[in-house]
Formats: C-alpha cells, sequence, structure tokens
C-alpha cells in the first residue's frame, strides 16, 4: 500500500469540508444563464462553464503508467488546482442587467480533493475508485476508472498506459454532469541512491462533458 500524503490529513481535508464556513460558494446558481428578456437560455455560456466545472471534477490521471500488479493496492490523495476565466460574465454575474453570478466570489482557481483507491489485476490491468470534492461547495463526484498498461517493467525504456474513467457529479440538485475520460501516460521510474524512487509522468487526458 502506497500513501502519497498521511490517510489522516487526507480525511481530514476531504471531508472536513475545508472553507465550508467561509462566505465564498461555488454552489452552481444555473440562473446566471438565463435572460429574463428573451426568456432563454446562454447555451453558449453554460457549455463553457460546465466544460470548466468538469475538468476541475473529473478524475485525474496523474500516473505512473506502471501497474500495481494484481497483489497491488494503493491508497492516494490529491490536491488539484483548475483555472477558470473569470472574465466570462457568468462568474461573478452583471448587476446592471439583473444577471447574478453562478458563484459568490469565486477566486480564479478550483481548489478539489480527490481520494482515489486502486486495486492491481492481472494482464497488466488495474480496477480503481475515486471520490471528489469541490472545496467551499457542496459538490462531490463519483468515478470508476480502468487503466491497461500496454508496455511496462523493461529496464531502459518507459512504461505506456491507457487510463478510462466514468465520473457523475452529486450536490447540485438542478445539475446533472456525466463525464468520460481517457488519458495516454508515459512514465519511467528511477532508483535514488537505494532510498527512494522518482517516476517522471507525461501525458494527454480527453475529457467529454455532458452536463
Amino acid at each position: 500500500m502506497t500513501n502519497r500524503f498521511p490517510v489522516l490529513l487526507a480525511l481530514v481535508t476531504l471531508f472536513g469540508g475545508a472553507g465550508e464556513g467561509l462566505a465564498r460558494s461555488y454552489n452552481p446558481a444555473l440562473g446566471a444563464f438565463y435572460d429574463s428578456v428573451s426568456q432563454g437560455v446562454d447555451v453558449e455560456a453554460f457549455r463553457s462553464f460546465a466544460g470548466e466545472l468538469g475538468v476541475a471534477m473529473v478524475p485525474k490521471a496523474v500516473g505512473p503508467a506502471s501497474t500495481l500488479g494484481y497483489m497491488g493496492f494503493e491508497l492516494s490523495y490529491d490536491l488539484s488546482l483548475t483555472d477558470i476565466a473569470l472574465d466570462n460574465y457568468y462568474w461573478k454575474g452583471v448587476p446592471d442587467l439583473g444577471i447574478p453570478p453562478v458563484a459568490d466570489d469565486p477566486l480564479s482557481l478550483l481548489i478539489t480533493s480527490q481520494l482515489r483507491v486502486r486495486k492491481g489485476l492481472p494482464y497488466s490491468l488495474q480496477l480503481g475508485g475515486v471520490i471528489t470534492h469541490l472545496h467551499q461547495s457542496d459538490l462531490w463526484g463519483i468515478g470508476l476508472e480502468l487503466g491497461w498498461a500496454l508496455h511496462e517493467g523493461f529496464r531502459w525504456l518507459p512504461d505506456f498506459a491507457i487510463v478510462s474513467s466514468v465520473n457523475t457529479v452529486l450536490g447540485a440538485g438542478d445539475l446533472a454532469m456525466i463525464e468520460v475520460g481517457t488519458a495516454v501516460l508515459m512514465s519511467k521510474a528511477f532508483s535514488v541512491a537505494g532510498l527512494f524512487s522518482l517516476a517522471p509522468v507525461i501525458g494527454y487526458h480527453l475529457v467529454y462533458v455532458n452536463a
């Protein structure tokens, strides 16, 4: 079992509701996309918002590309920062036109915590479950991922893997979101003085968001 952070710290950060008592809130107020004059919805703006939120909530394919082995088990914690475009009107609203913001006092970064459990399987496969929480909101993501290492374990060559995931976002009564992602990863582990190993990772992650 490997822990990127102590498990206790991960649980406190993930489930302790960091920042929930502050005035800032990212619970989506979808009235920001309703035009009271035309009585229509700004679909393009909603599409842009869903893309930004989806990137923050999707299970992150952080590697390494090598699998755990069929007896391997991993519990890990990730803290992620996702940049958003605050110049898009919906984040802060347009008071002169009576358009409310989609979030209260947003910053330019969305902070998410992810708790992930992975289990190694035969044939260079591994299965994982992911829980994601968007800080200062009631939004939670629940997802599954399946990884397959096409090439791993060779001494001088990097490892290659494909990781696919599906995720849903809960916590907002008027927002339904399903995310499907596929990532291609390449990494190589190096031993440092026989004490620990480093595994630089490079990859590309494609995410489809249906909101």
